[in-house]
């Protein structure tokens, strides 16, 4: 492979000032930068459901801390989010902090109950929970009120004031019978009712790897009712396929290199289930790299080596190289050859070597990406 040696004969560092309206050091066009690429969505003072899902935006998700090493996860178009887990009777306080302390942002929850007498369905992510009581809208609950419930075959009674913490674990549609008893033997104020709770879980979806400019085929199974899929505006649809029992096969693109992602919500803007990256990786290899002469061999054939670069190789992922013209084979003998992630180089470099027995034609091959036995790309 060839290179090309830059010298640098001198680099100076710069530093943008501006104007500092409120002191704080920072220069306000820096301030209002960061504030415009990155932050929270929307700031929740209270939540139902623990843990609570905190959204936003972000520019370098690398320069990101979160409190208590909580979990990032990176969602369709320079996007983020985090669930955190909230404590009952207290509110969570955090702070989010962008590009290694430029920019923090505070978030305080409070995790509020919910009242089965005034809910008709609620929908759920599988692992939430919900703190479970009852009482007339509009009523402080009691210690003399008394709720029943029946939930996924279990029966639960507790006071009205003393709510009940209850996690769903199992992704379902579930019927809670609600018995409410205002009062010590108050008969007449007895309510009963049927709530329905509907918990949702995100399908396992294979992580594509695209190369940028092909279109690849990418099959997402049947989604539950309630679940929708969401792309980044980046990832180009080529075309859509009825693969039957609710599954769709999609022709998608990344528009450059660089990681996408797409994610499966809770229809209607709700609560990101799972994110699903968008994985891409770019090749070069024949005149993008070079051919050159190795070697003879006694018998008039020479040998003929070829590096092969890619930006990224993932483990799921082979590169397949096909000879189509005669007098040219691999060096085992054979017209196939496949590069898998253990054949790259920590710079992903990998030399393919060919044996040519005449002058005419160069490498003579196509080149082939497939991750598993999906072809993903194809260089003639």
């Amino acid at each position: 492979m060839t290179f090309r040696q830059v010298i640098f004969e001198d680099l100076e560092v710069l530093s943008a000032q501006g104007t500092d309206g409120n002191g704080d050091g920072t220069p306000d066009w820096v301030t209002l930068r960061l504030q415009e690429q990155n932050g929270i969505d929307r700031p929740t003072q209270k939540s139902k459901v623990s843990p609570v899902q905190i959204q936003g935006r972000v520019k370098f998700a690398d320069l990101m801390t979160l409190p208590n090493g909580g979990g990032l996860n990176l969602s369709a178009g320079d996007r983020w989010y985090v669930d955190m887990d909230l404590s009952s009777g207290a509110t969570t306080n955090f702070d989010v902090i962008f590009e290694n302390g430029g920019l923090v942002e505070s978030q305080s929850v409070l995790w509020t109950s919910t009242n089965l007498l005034v809910e008709a369905a609620i929908t759920l992510r599988k692992g939430d929970s919900l703190l479970l009581t009852a009482h007339p809208e509009g009523e402080v609950p009691k210690g003399s009120d008394k709720v029943n419930l029946n939930l996924e075959g279990q029966s639960y009674s507790f006071e009205g004031n003393n709510p009940m913490e209850y996690q769903f674990n199992n992704a379902a549609t579930h019927k809670v019978a609600l018995i409410y008893q205002k009062g010590e033997g108050n008969s007449r104020s007895r309510q009963k009712k049927i709530i329905t709770i509907t918990v949702l879980e995100a399908p396992d979806v294979l992580s594509p790897v695209c190369v940028p400019g092909h279109f690849r085929p990418w099959d997402l199974p049947a989604l539950p009712a309630g679940v929708e899929l969401e792309l980044d505006s980046r990832i180009l649809v080529g075309g859509m396929t009825d693969l039957g029992d609710g599954a769709t096969r999609y022709m998608i693109a990344t528009d450059a290199p660089g990681m996408r992602y797409a994610h499966l919500r809770v229809a209607g803007g709700g609560a990101i289930l799972s994110s699903i990256p968008i994985r891409s990786m770019t090749l070069r290899d024949s005149a993008n790299t070079s051919v050159t002469f190795a070697r003879d061999f006694a018998d008039g054939s020479y040998q003929v080596n070829m590096p092969v670069v890619v930006s990224e190789m993932w483990p799921d992922v082979s590169v397949h190289h096909h000879i189509f013209l005669a007098g040219i084979t691999f060096d085992t003998g054979e017209i196939d050859n496949d590069l898998f992630a253990d054949d790259f180089d920590d710079l992903g470099q990998a030399l393919i070597t060919f044996i040519k027995t005449g002058t005419d034609g160069a490498a003579c091959h196509r080149t082939s990406i497939y991750q598993g036995d999906v072809r993903i790309a194809l260089f003639d």
